[in-house]
């Protein structure tokens, strides 16, 4: 996901790519940084990484639909990037679930 956004970013026009270009980026570099921590910590420990991942990703959704709608997005690429986002969520939010409810049964 982050590979095809950052060919989208890139076409950016120059100062908006440095602002919400930019911001979208860094929110998808932060996610791939907590995921990385989250895999190697102890389950009792990945859950606050997994709750900023969720967070991030919904923040990054709100920051597509606002870049879709300034037109720096095609329907076509908006679409593509919230079903991959939404999918990423699914599957973040479900290791969450996992890792909570083994937290619990202990």
């Amino acid at each position: 996901m982050y590979i095809k956004w950052n060919k989208l970013f890139l076409k950016f026009p120059k100062p908006l790519r440095y602002s919400i270009g930019l911001k979208i980026d860094n929110l998808f570099v932060e996610i791939i940084e907590n995921l990385s921590i989250a895999g190697f910590l102890q389950k009792t420990d990945k859950l606050p990484y997994l709750k900023k991942s969720i967070a991030k990703v919904d923040i990054i959704k709100v920051f597509i639909h606002i870049a879709w709608e300034m037109n720096l997005l095609e329907l076509k690429q908006y679409a593509e990037i919230s079903e991959k986002l939404n999918n990423i969520g699914k599957m973040i939010g479900g290791w969450y679930g996992q890792v909570e409810k083994q937290n619990l049964a202990r």
